[in-house]
């Protein structure tokens, strides 16, 4: 089954979380093979995620990597979508 196209907002949340993950991730001095190690995800996800060929990562994924950068995950949630809970 093919997997069915991402509309814009989540496109846009993915170029967001792509943005941010490489920008925290520099801010620690880590490279993508170091945080690939840390957070246990293939070295492919990672670069995959930065350079936008993987829009929508899985929230297991995203909350390893999120972790790896000692971040907290509800702090990387738009406030948009916190509001709507």
């Amino acid at each position: 089954m093919a997997r069915k196209e991402l509309d814009s907002r989540i496109k846009n949340l993915g170029q967001k979380f792509a943005e941010r993950l490489r920008r925290e991730r520099q801010l620690v001095n880590l490279s993508q093979r170091e945080l690939s190690e840390q957070a246990n995800v293939p070295l492919d996800t990672v670069r995959s995620i930065e350079n936008g060929r993987i829009l929508s990562p899985g929230l297991f994924i995203a909350a390893d990597l999120i972790r790896a950068l000692n971040g907290k995950i509800d702090e990387w949630i738009p406030k948009r979508a916190r509001s709507k809970r």
